[in-house]
């Protein structure tokens, strides 16, 4: 049939769209349910399926390429705290290469996977405790070999690393803590 323009009601969610033949098919949309989720873009069987994006009533909202109502491919999102991630997805979840900035004004750059930093990334810290690590990452955590340059006590509570004000330590790490060999670099201007 010809193109439709139109506005479905449910007690589920409205649905205000452009679509071609019987509204369960392919259609250009804006979904909101009750909840005061916001679903704009490209729809198949009343799914995201193309670019698109996604509004959750102040708290959340993600852009980008959608498959099954999953973004899948490049994409941007923004928690309420201020969080941004920009990069890959599969299925819903952060995969492949992406860059996320922190609310705290910290930041990664690198691989992901499954929503966690995973591969290799570099990590630079806010400037409340200053340092950066490049490196191994596994399952979120700062696991395998890489660099942790830093200044002033950002590291004071990690007992292995000796009392300092600008240094770096290159090597092993293992969940999170020095592991193994590695070289200390410490420019402690005493």
């Amino acid at each position: 049939g010809p193109n439709e323009v139109g506005v479905l009601r449910y007690a589920e969610r409205d649905i205000l769209g452009l679509w071609a033949g019987s509204w369960t098919g392919r259609l250009t949309a804006v979904v909101r349910d009750r909840q005061n989720t916001v679903k704009v873009g490209e729809f198949e069987k009343l799914e995201l399926n193309g670019p698109g994006g996604v509004f959750v009533d102040g708290q959340y909202h993600i852009l980008g390429q959608f498959q099954e109502g999953k973004v899948d491919g490049f994409g941007i999102s923004e928690s309420s705290d201020g969080t941004v991630y920009a990069g890959q997805y599969v299925k819903g979840l952060q995969n492949g290469w992406g860059v996320k900035k922190y609310d705290d004004g910290g930041q990664y750059i690198g691989e992901w996977e499954n929503n966690m930093r995973h591969g290799k990334g570099t990590f630079q810290s806010s400037a409340e405790y200053p340092s950066v690590y490049e490196g191994e990452w596994v399952k979120d955590e700062i696991d395998g070999f890489g660099r942790l340059s830093f200044c002033d006590d950002a590291y004071e509570s990690n007992r292995d690393a000796p009392p300092f004000e600008v240094g770096s330590y290159k090597g092993h790490f293992r969940k999170g803590k020095f592991h193994g060999d590695g070289v200390w670099a410490i420019v402690t201007g005493k």
